[in-house]
């Protein structure tokens, strides 16, 4: 991850940040029912502040992300709400903790090389933009990673909720 991270800060953007969020799974509809999660319901800790998002995720016909929709609003005080979800019999069933490096390419693409505690080193590649369709933004990214030396025989669908789930024996068979 080194000389990708040298690599992108000498032509790139930067941010640096650490994350760490609770997934939360509700009491009337069961978030993990799936082999594969579909819906997370999160609580991000950013600084003394934070936010609480719902993520909705879709598959293509082969089984493969294609494309999540979120909606995020921010929270001043992520204990209060992890207190009020409680009250609520919310099951807060897992935490993701890590350290990620952000850069950004002609405002075409997002890298992320993320440590995840846990699990080890990712790079994450969004388009920033829609490429003319699903297939063709993916095909975009795709290359866009075969430039920047990434293998995609490497390629994970899984995403760190499933992968720490698997870890711990919370995934369905």
């Amino acid at each position: 991850m080194g000389r990708l991270s040298n690599t992108l800060k000498n032509t790139l953007s930067l941010s640096v940040a650490h994350r760490k969020w609770t997934n939360t799974n509700s009491p009337h509809r069961d978030f993990l029912e799936l082999k594969h999660p579909e819906e997370y319901l999160r609580i991000r800790v950013k600084g003394g502040g934070g936010a609480i998002t719902y993520k909705k995720v879709y598959f293509n016909e082969k089984g493969w992300k294609t494309h999540a929709d979120e909606y995020e609003s921010k929270i001043d005080d992520t204990g209060q709400l992890e207190k009020i979800f409680s009250v609520l019999n919310f099951d807060n069933f897992l935490t993701i903790d890590k350290q990620r490096e952000s850069y950004e390419f002609e405002d075409r693409f997002e890298i992320d090389l993320d440590i995840v505690k846990g699990l080890g080193y990712f790079v994450e590649i969004e388009a920033m933009k829609d490429f003319g369709g699903r297939d063709a933004t993916y095909d975009e990214v795709a290359n866009f990673a075969q430039k920047l030396g990434l293998n995609s025989k490497n390629q994970d669908n899984d995403g760190y909720v499933l992968m720490i789930m698997k870890k711990k024996g919370l995934a369905k068979n």
